[in-house]
């Protein structure tokens, strides 16, 4: 996700009931869960690398239907991926974003994926290639929101993980369409300080809402490899709620 450095860029959270909480819970983690977009099939037939960067982009509708002063129509993201591939299928696969510290706001972000491609136990013998994935990842926001009434320091924690199954093919070397369906949970917290009203209550020191939800994650995409150069692209379905994601990167 990326993190504006100005706290002015974030809608302002004033007076949220508990459906404008879940709302704003399930856009950020769509846009936080952790997605490598990346195809079923291994790196290399043993061993493998792979590194590049993932942006995303979150659909708002959800959000603005709502929560009022939201006027952008998507939450930008991103990720610094990095790949290993092991034998028998076996893959890590990692997405950091640098840590953010400013002034008003502070945020870090890391997630993980653990893959394997099932059939590369059956050699060349299956007709397309499958991966089973665990994932989950972290985030912690905290910025200061300034209210006509005063100041509220905000701190925003989740944590998303699920595991999915996917499927792809290539075709002509270059081209691999895939699509994946699984299951995926988030458990968000938002903590404040302050004397504003936030939550449909003033606001003291300690004052949180937490919230937590499982849905089902449905994704397609499509990877274009020209040699050890990669460009994907992926459409995600997660808490009811579309991103879509793009990456270029390197494969050895």
């Amino acid at each position: 996700m990326f993190f504006p450095q100005k706290s002015e860029a974030i809608p302002r959270l004033t007076d949220l009931n508990s459906s404008q909480v879940d709302a704003l819970f399930r856009v950020l983690a769509a846009d936080l869960a952790f997605r490598p977009v990346e195809p079923a099939s291994a790196y290399g037939k043993y061993f493998g690398f792979t590194f590049g960067v993932i942006v995303i982009a979150t659909s708002t509708n959800k959000l603005s239907n709502v929560l009022p002063g939201t006027n952008i129509r998507f939450i930008p993201g991103a990720d610094v991926f990095f790949g290993l591939q092991l034998p028998l299928g076996l893959a890590f696969e990692l997405g950091v974003l640098p840590r953010v510290n400013s002034p008003s706001i502070k945020a870090q972000k890391g997630g993980w994926n653990l893959k394997w491609t099932v059939t590369e136990v059956f050699g060349d013998k299956a007709p397309m290639h499958m991966a089973l994935r665990l994932n989950g990842s972290q985030t912690l926001v905290t910025y200061t929101q300034n209210l006509s009434g005063g100041t509220a320091e905000l701190k925003y924690k989740s944590r998303v993980y699920g595991a999915n199954i996917s499927f792809s093919k290539k075709f002509l070397y270059i081209f691999e369409p895939y699509m994946g369906a699984g299951v995926i949970n988030h458990k968000s917290q938002i903590d404040a300080s302050g004397s504003v009203r936030v939550l449909n209550q003033d606001f003291y020191t300690g004052t949180s809402v937490s919230s937590s939800e499982v849905s089902p994650w449905l994704y397609m995409g499509m990877q274009i490899r020209l040699l050890i150069l990669t460009l994907s692209f992926e459409y995600d379905r997660i808490f009811k709620v579309d991103t879509m994601s793009a990456k270029l990167g390197f494969k050895f």
